[in-house]
């Protein structure tokens, strides 16, 4: 906490939309969506849609950036909240996604980092049962 997470990703969105004209779609857990407003209203910037992670939309009906705190709540690809999250992430008008937590997974289980590596694309997010293979093979 306290080390700028929020307001760094907001201006990325801000900057996203000023160049681009991409809006910045926030998800977060719900006891943090007013902060998120609160720091949107006070580094100006205006367009951006805040959802709890219970609350995350099916869609957004123009380009924008995805923005996901506390992203180590969607570790289960079987999951309800980590499959509209993936959705969202996938979108044809998403341009982007970051993923924000204030800590490393708790339970030392690598491989739920895959639907983050998914939804940003990441070329390890491809293949889950490969993925998983090259975790239990190890580097090289």
């Amino acid at each position: 906490m306290g080390t700028g997470k929020t307001l760094a990703a907001l201006m990325l969105g801000k900057l996203m939309y000023d160049r681009e004209g991409w809006h910045t779609v926030v998800v977060a857990r719900a006891n943090l969506c007013e902060n998120w407003r609160r720091e949107a209203s006070g580094c100006g910037h205006r367009v951006v849609s805040i959802f709890a992670h219970a609350k995350i939309p099916e869609s957004h009906n123009a380009p924008y950036v995805l923005i996901v705190d506390e992203c180590h709540d969607m570790q289960s690809m079987q999951s309800i909240r980590t499959k509209k999250f993936m959705a969202l992430a996938l979108a044809p008008h998403c341009h982007g996604g970051h993923c924000y937590q204030r800590h490393a997974h708790e339970d030392g289980q690598p491989k739920n980092i895959f639907p983050l590596l998914k939804a940003c694309r990441h070329p390890l997010g491809d293949n889950q049962a490969a993925f998983e293979k090259r975790l239990l093979r190890g580097p090289g």
